[in-house]
């Protein structure tokens, strides 16, 4: 989430975008990361 940092202290975007976008980035992670572990757990890996 580097990049949305650096827009937000470059006032690029507001807090309020900033919070949502880093929201919504997270659970983007949180589902891939669970995806893998799945996909490892049914595979064996």
């Amino acid at each position: 989430m580097g990049w949305i940092e650096m827009f937000h202290k470059s006032d690029l975007i507001d807090l309020r975008s900033f919070e949502s976008i880093s929201s919504d980035c997270q659970e983007i992670i949180a589902m891939l990361v669970a995806s893998i572990n799945t996909t490892k757990k049914n595979f064996n890996l």
